[in-house]
């Protein structure tokens, strides 16, 4: 009785292992990372060790696979792949594994798989590729505290690791994808180098840009592919994040006639923006761009958390819609709470970027460097140190202007103490994000202008009957809204102008006379103003209402005259600065009720000669008190390896 009870024993136990027995196939088609060598072996300790029955199929750059049908019955695929042309028919049998829900594995140069389909990459594993940083030819490898549970990065030893390949971009990454380790060259930004993705009901989805020779060479890089296939083989649970509670952002406190870039709420001040936008700091090979994954326009991929807005590692950056030059901005900020194992490079990284092109680095510590908290980055540490704790609010105000052909001035203070005072800039810090801002003042900064043969036929603004309606914002106190002027010499006379000064509309005919309303509109907030003109009577309507009246109020239009939009010229009122959302010209006077319909609903009357709305990618600079030109630039937020929380935005223009 006891030789068969332990007879059934060993049965029962050599049944269980067959049972856990998978099948494991290797596709492989790539000829840089010495894959002969670093697949074969991989899939022996696979046998070896947890018993699993595993095949290799070679896949030629162009034609057809042998045995490629030994896919159909594999529970798991592991591919190493660049630059391969497979039959459709052999193709299809690899994307009917994944979309039936069976586990994949990828490394590296898989990015580029198919020539065929670039886009195979991206739609099954939520990202692309674009190139490599530019900061050295190795990496330092760091896994993400809030990701330790996961089953992936279990009992490793080590928390980070080198590897010796410079750090993939791998392009933004679609919301299901979950970044485990983070990768860093030199002083350049982290990014995602091993994520799983979800697709459909796919959730057993393994990618990592490292798989050097030298990477097989390391233990801890060993044990987190080991620990993805089984955890692929697997139907073991994913763990939420461990993303600490940290307090509420401090109350919103915005002096008036500031513009608040957020408030709790919505991003809807914020685009997407990511360092593919910017080659000048990634090495860039033109063949593969194809495999990048680029949307021209995305939107914000950041969450929001209790009134603050949240970094998402690996989805690229937020960037405001305006551009500013002249201004004060006011931004609290959270460090999260991280392990004191994880490498000094990667703690509390993230900034705040001016203008596009300078970033303010946050960090923790409160060491003195110039790569360090606080200072502008690998340009210049702050004057004093201040601590940056993680876990609790901070306070940054930045004091910024830049005058055309003059370096930009920037001051920083934190938590109420300057860091830095009135620095000049000239070079963009390391990953400054715009091309070099002219330093040329052009004679025309019009948002539009129209040809003067347009202009002399379809728009006259004489003793005849005529509408021009606009709709606009701004918070600045001056700037031209359009003008009927010289193309030029100037303002001069007999020339029209339409304008803000003090707050307030102004209706300017050179040498001719001047009218305006009493009421201020430079509040932040829409309105639209409409002018009419008859044989009689000149009438301006703002928001509906009528602001001023007066009789036979024209003059004759000079021939060489042509129409701007945001501009009239360099000796008269500066650019614009706001939003203009359309200007409308009619050639007949509208109608009390269509002024109404029109301010109301900013629905447009049929009939108009000019229906003009503005080119997002234009924008203009503004001019201070002295006539020079204010460049202007966006203000972006940097995500980097922390998942720093920003709140309470916004920004004063001068």
């Amino acid at each position: 009785m006891k030789v068969f009870f332990t007879s059934c024993i060993i049965f029962i136990s050599f049944c269980a292992q067959l049972c856990a027995q998978k099948n494991i196939v290797f596709l492989v088609g790539e000829r840089f990372n010495s894959t002969s060598q670093t697949m074969p072996s991989l899939a022996v300790a696979l046998e070896e060790t947890h018993k699993h029955r595993t095949y290799y199929i070679n896949i030629p750059k162009n034609g057809k696979a042998e045995n490629i049908e030994l896919i159909e019955k594999a529970d798991l695929l592991i591919c190493y792949l660049h630059l391969r042309n497979l039959p459709k028919d052999q193709a299809r049998l690899i994307n009917k594994h994944i979309e039936s829900g069976k586990a994949i594995i990828a490394f590296n140069s898989t990015s580029q798989a198919f020539e065929q389909d670039p886009t195979w990459f991206s739609k099954y594993f939520g990202g692309g590729f674009r190139g490599y940083v530019k900061d050295g030819k190795k990496s330092i490898i760091s896994l993400l505290p809030e990701q330790a549970q996961h089953p992936v990065l279990k009992g490793l030893e080590n928390t980070s690791f080198e590897s010796s390949r410079a750090t993939v971009i791998p392009g933004p990454l679609s919301k299901h994808v979950v970044p485990l380790l983070m990768g860093k060259s030199g002083i350049s930004p982290a990014f995602p180098v091993v994520w799983t993705n979800r697709y459909k009901n796919n959730k057993k989805i393994f990618y990592t840009s490292l798989g050097t020779a030298n990477d097989f060479k390391n233990k801890t890089f060993l044990k987190i592919i080991d620990n993805a296939v089984q955890w692929c083989l697997s139907d073991e649970q994913v763990p939420r994040a461990n993303i600490k509670k940290y307090p509420d952002p401090p109350e919103l406190k915005a002096p008036k006639n500031a513009l608040i870039l957020f408030e709790g709420n919505n991003l809807e001040q914020w685009r997407h923006w990511d360092l593919l936008q910017n080659p000048q700091c990634i090495e860039i090979n033109q063949e593969f761009q194809k495999f990048s994954n680029i949307n021209k326009n995305p939107k914000p991929n950041w969450g929001i958390r209790n009134k603050a807005i949240v970094t998402e590692l690996g989805k690229g950056d937020l960037m405001s819609k305006r551009s500013f030059g002249d201004y004060l901005l006011n931004i609290d900020f959270l460090i999260p709470v991280e392990p004191e194992n994880i490498d000094k490079r990667f703690l509390g990284s993230g900034g705040v970027f001016i203008s596009g092109r300078y970033e303010i680095r946050i960090g923790t510590g409160a060491h003195r460097s110039r790569t360090g908290p606080n200072s502008i980055y690998n340009q210049r540490p702050p004057d004093f140190e201040a601590d940056m704790k993680p876990g609790v609010w901070h306070n940054m105000k930045i004091r910024y202007k830049h005058v055309n052909k003059n370096p930009a001035i920037v001051r920083v203070s934190i938590n109420g103490k300057m860091m830095h005072s009135q620095i000049k800039l000239t070079d963009p810090t390391p990953y400054g994000i715009l091309k070099p801002i002219s330093k040329e003042n052009p004679d025309d900064l019009s948002l539009h202008t129209v040809s003067k043969e347009i202009t002399k036929e379809k728009i006259k603004m004489a003793a005849n009957n005529f509408t021009v309606a606009t709709r606009f914002k701004t918070t600045a106190k001056t700037g031209t809204i359009f003008a009927r002027t010289s193309e030029t010499t100037g303002w001069e006379r007999d020339g029209k102008a339409f304008f803000l000064g003090g707050g307030e509309i102004y209706y300017d005919i050179g040498w001719a006379g001047i009218i305006r309303t009493s009421r201020r509109v430079n509040d932040g907030k829409w309105h639209h103003a409409i002018l009419t003109n008859t044989e009689d009577m000149c009438t301006m309507f703002v928001d509906g209402e009528v602001a001023f009246m007066k009789k036979k109020f024209s003059r004759p239009d000079p021939a060489d005259h042509v129409f701007k939009i945001g501009y009239e010229f360099k000796n008269f009122y500066r650019p614009f600065n706001g939003e203009i959302s359309n200007v409308r010209y009619y050639d007949r006077a509208l109608s009390y009720e269509e002024v109404i319909q029109l301010s109301e609903e900013n629905t447009s009357p049929k009939g108009a000669t000019l229906d003009w709305k503005p080119d997002p990618d234009k924008k203009i600079p503004v001019m201070d008190d002295k006539g020079d030109t204010i460049l202007k630039g966006p203000i972006r937020l940097h995500g980097d390896f922390s998942r720093i929380r920003y709140a309470n935005i916004w920004i004063k223009e001068n």
